[in-house]
């Protein structure tokens, strides 16, 4: 009997060794891809990853296509850790990659990017728990962190109870104002998204209020969404925030607010920050008062900017169309800093642009081709190669 189960063993660690071989051959002989400038620097694409899967005749491979060339899922130790980790996209904010340079041991186990603030003299870190399981704690429990920038120094409050335990919180954005700690929370309830701003002592972690933003716009509705409109520089000090409010599932119905961490005030705003004009899909990005935002359809892109400030627009700044970057459709856009990145489609190959923010002006365009050597038609690279998202990874300079 024994003999009979060494036998099977040994077929099966045989089989397992071939199919790891097989796998292991067919990863080694997946084709190379890159993205081929076609207009413009090069350098200014460095940021763009076309991302999708390789479909061949037993698997498909996920893969990122680069100005750099292809980088597949299965064959590339770095690049599946990045993707089995949830939270990849933290690390691509580039306040967060200065923040991990400059204090790696405070940042270690932080990956909250809405949970951080830095100004000259401190950064500021709160993270909620509400693992309480099987306890009498509260729902939600506040971990407080301070780091004095001069000293290195770290200030802890931990265990900080909420004084609505049975809500359930998501920690949106954190401000310094002189002594105080206001954190911002989106609250879920039953059919509805509230906004809370906490403040706190910061010398001691008390709580000393509590303001509802629910509770000053003096609506009955039952049915609401408060949604942040969150500033591209997360960590950054910023006294007002922008914010939707929407009852029901009516949209169209939406309005613009403004709150203000000092005066803990808001105010309607007399137009929505995208205009009361706009239509069909767009994408937008809030850089301190700057407000820019883009009209996406297949045949043209339209940039706009509304100065929170000043209240002045310009409406239509810019537009560029398909016909001039040449393409059959403009898919997607993403406004992210100084640049704009368009995702395109031309003959069924993807592609992608990049633009400057302040007026449109084309810096680089590529599209997705074979590296050489790869042994494939064209029309077998379109069968096989599926890049369906358009991703923006910066990296800090050194």
């Amino acid at each position: 009997m024994r003999r009979y189960w060494f036998s099977i063993l040994i077929v099966l660690l045989a089989a397992g060794g071939i199919g790891t071989y097989y796998l292991i051959g067919i990863r080694g002989h997946l084709p190379e891809y890159i993205i081929e400038t076609v207009q413009g620097d090069t350098k200014e694409g460095a940021a763009v990853v076309l991302s999708g899967s390789h479909y061949g005749a037993m698997r498909s491979e996920p893969l990122d296509v680069t100005t750099e060339g292809s980088n597949y899922l299965g064959r590339n130790l770095h690049l599946r850790e990045r993707l089995a980790d949830a939270g990849t996209w933290f690390y691509q904010d580039l306040n967060i990659q200065q923040l991990l340079k400059d204090h790696k041991a405070f940042m270690r186990g932080k990956n909250n990017s809405g949970g951080f603030y830095r100004d000259a003299e401190m950064v500021i870190y709160a993270e909620l728990s509400t693992s309480t399981r099987h306890t009498n704690a509260p729902y939600a429990k506040l971990e407080l962190s301070m780091l004095d920038e001069e000293t290195g120094k770290v200030a802890t409050f931990k265990s900080i109870a909420l004084d609505e335990p049975e809500q359930i919180y998501n920690i949106m954005n954190v401000q310094r104002l002189d002594n105080e700690v206001h954190i911002l929370f989106r609250k879920y309830e039953s059919h509805t998204s509230n906004l809370a701003v906490y403040a706190f002592d910061s010398g001691t972690g008390k709580q000393l209020r509590r303001i509802d933003l629910k509770n000053q716009l003096k609506s009955k509705a039952t049915e609401y969404n408060l949604n942040l409109i969150a500033n591209e520089s997360v960590s950054k000090p910023s006294d007002l925030i922008y914010f939707t409010y929407s009852e029901g599932s009516e949209a169209l119905n939406r309005k613009n607010y403004a709150y203000s961490y000092r005066t803990g005030k808001l105010s309607e705003l007399s137009e929505t920050l995208w205009g009361p004009d706009i239509g069909g899909f767009f994408t937008y990005s809030l850089q301190q008062d700057q407000f820019y935002y883009a009209e996406i359809a297949p045949d043209e892109v339209v940039l706009s900017l509304y100065h929170t400030k000043t209240k002045a627009r310009k409406r239509a700044y810019a537009t560029v169309t398909a016909k001039q970057l040449g393409v059959d459709e403009i898919q997607s856009a993403q406004i992210q800093k100084d640049r704009v990145y368009l995702g395109l489609e031309k003959a069924g190959v993807k592609g992608a642009a990049v633009l400057r923010l302040e007026d449109g002006k084309l810096l680089f365009e590529g599209f997705a081709v074979q590296a050489s050597g790869n042994g494939q038609t064209d029309e077998e690279m379109k069968r096989r190669l599926h890049l369906n998202n358009l991703v923006i990874e910066h990296k800090l300079k050194d």
